[in-house]
């Protein structure tokens, strides 16, 4: 008897969840777990899988689906778009073969992902309107016939009780944003991975943009009706969020950075008022930069080919560090808030991503110690030079503070990344770069691996990383 399509779609579910959690998550390494080798033994029945497979177990499951006749699960549609999208951004990571790209297959992979987006996001927005639609129904019935409240409407004979309304199954207008930030993330992925903007922006947006304005389009109204100051039947509808709102439009800002031609119109877009005064905004701004900035091949290399280049890597590095600053501030005051209240859920998070935002300041004025073709850059070397080796410290200590009693382990994990990445940094910094000195510091694991991470960064070389030899374990 062939395998049910429940049995293809617990199975989709369970491979992106492994991905999820033990591949994907930052700071967790598979190696340093135990009792999973026949999770992770690489034979067919794995759970532990590549991108590829898991792309193709979701493909595998819909074809089932219309091989049966089936309707194809909402939610299998949806992963399998967002597989599509983590596929897309793995690529951009992994070399392609001799003379060739992985741009061609990233763009066909962009746009099975926007096919399916856009095909679930108009069955949404009709289900949901199709419940809102009864929903006014019922409410103006209870008005003409008396009833006080959706609970006195009986729910026989053709009527709709609240039981139904509250049913799991009830498309919500959150549910129906989620899809619009997770389509908007797809974009994003897509202008990440350009590394010809000249011809390549063009190809992408002509692509994405008629799928851009029929999102919007669809943003707009929702949220229009149901943000959650403008919400009239908030016991019924649930309400798009603060945080959905500022991800929507932080997302939209990064699209269009993304699209700029130069530095100086980048910068202005983020600019704009529209825009949240949060620490994800300035993480975002800079990493819309270092995006561009990486994309225009402006590092220290080009830096040193020309002092306008120079200029350009000196100015995106100055206002990345500027955002940092920011950004760090705002979440020091949101630990503050948090650690004051009974709930500390989400500290440990906070503690990993303020320990991160000091790395970034550390790299970023270790290049701007290294610009030798411009003068601020040489004139002011030892003081950035200290100031990185400062903020490696402060990362150090933050990572350190604990996250609350009851504290995920997968933000200790996280928070313990973060002490390590701090940590091999500044030992490369102070020379300290033999095996037994790495090994005594950081631990002989945590050490290989984030060598393995920095050592085709090019800023750490005139510390001796290239001299440092990989023991074998």
């Amino acid at each position: 008897m062939a395998p049910s399509l429940d049995s293809y779609y617990n199975a989709t579910r369970l491979l992106f969840h492994v991905y999820n959690h033990y591949q994907k998550a930052e700071g967790v390494d598979i190696n340093n777990l135990t009792g999973i080798d026949d999770a992770i033994n690489g034979a067919s029945d794995s759970v532990y899988k590549d991108l590829v497979s898991i792309v193709k177990a979701h493909e595998t499951a819909i074809d089932v689906a219309v091989s049966k006749g089936e309707k194809t699960p909402s939610d299998l549609l949806y992963n399998t778009a967002l597989v599509y999208t983590e596929l897309i951004e793995y690529l951009d990571q992994e070399e392609p073969s001799s003379g060739s790209t992985h741009f061609p297959y990233q763009v066909e992979l962009a746009q099975k992902a926007k096919d399916i987006f856009q095909s679930l996001l108009e069955q949404q927005v009709k289900d949901f309107q199709n419940f809102y639609t009864d929903l006014e129904s019922i409410q103006t019935h209870s008005d003409v016939t008396g009833y006080n409240s959706l609970d006195e409407v009986p729910g026989k004979s053709g009527s709709t009780s609240r039981e139904e309304f509250t049913s799991e199954e009830v498309m919500q207008p959150n549910d129906i944003f989620e899809t619009v930030l997770s389509s908007l993330r797809l974009v994003q992925a897509l202008l990440e991975i350009i590394s010809n903007p000249a011809t390549e922006i063009g190809l992408v947006m002509e692509i994405m943009r008629p799928f851009m304005e029929g999102i919007e389009n669809i943003a707009l109204s929702l949220l229009q009706k149901f943000y959650v100051d403008f919400n009239t039947k908030p016991d019924l509808v649930s309400s798009i969020n603060e945080n959905q709102k500022d991800e929507y439009t932080i997302l939209k800002t990064s699209i269009r950075g993304l699209t700029s031609q130069n530095l100086e119109e980048l910068c202005e877009v983020w600019k704009s008022d529209s825009l949240p005064s949060s620490a994800e905004k300035y993480i975002s701004a800079s990493d819309n930069i270092q995006n561009v900035i990486d994309r225009d091949g402006i590092n220290l290399a080009s830096s040193a080919l020309s002092e306008d280049n120079a200029k350009v890597f000196w100015q995106a590095l100055t206002q990345m560090s500027s955002n940092f600053k920011v950004a760090y501030d705002m979440l020091k005051n949101r630990l503050e808030q948090k650690k004051k209240e009974t709930n500390t859920e989400g500290a440990g998070q906070l503690i990993a991503i303020m320990s991160s935002v000091m790395i970034a300041r550390a790299d970023i004025d270790l290049q701007r110690s290294q610009i030798m073709n411009l003068s601020t850059s040489v004139n002011n070397k030892n003081v950035l030079l200290q100031n990185s080796k400062t903020f490696l410290k402060s990362a150090l200590n933050i990572s350190n503070s604990p996250g609350g009693l009851r504290e995920p382990i997968s933000d200790k994990v996280f928070r313990e990344k973060k002490k390590a990445e701090a940590a091999t940094r500044l030992c490369i910094l102070e020379g300290k770069i033999s095996i037994e000195e790495l090994d005594s510091i950081i631990g002989r694991k945590r050490w290989v691996r984030e060598i393995r991470e920095l050592i085709g960064l090019g800023y750490f070389d005139a510390f001796g990383i290239q001299s440092i030899r990989i023991p074998d374990f």
